[in-house]
């Protein structure tokens, strides 16, 4: 495997972690969906979740106007509503 051959940085880090004390190394958001949030934290945005569980959002006001279909894969659930 390319990964564990001697030289490569896997290996480099796996036999000598004391040489990771000053390097950074990236990683994932714990939650994607959090990293969308913090992005829109700025905007008149309102935050619902579909009877899935699906985050969805609603700009403006924050009030539901219309119905629709949650748009995550697979779920198809209705959201919104209408006389907000």
């Amino acid at each position: 495997v390319a990964a564990a051959a001697p030289g490569t940085y896997l290996v480099e880090a796996v036999e000598n972690p004391h040489l990771l004390k000053s390097v950074f190394l990236p990683g994932m958001p714990w939650e994607a969906g959090q990293s969308i949030f913090e992005a829109m934290r700025a905007e008149n945005v309102t935050w619902y979740r579909c009877p899935n569980g699906h985050l969805y959002s609603i700009g403006e006001c924050g009030g539901p106007v219309l119905r629709t279909r949650c748009s995550h894969p697979g779920c198809n659930r209705v959201i919104g509503g209408v006389s907000h």
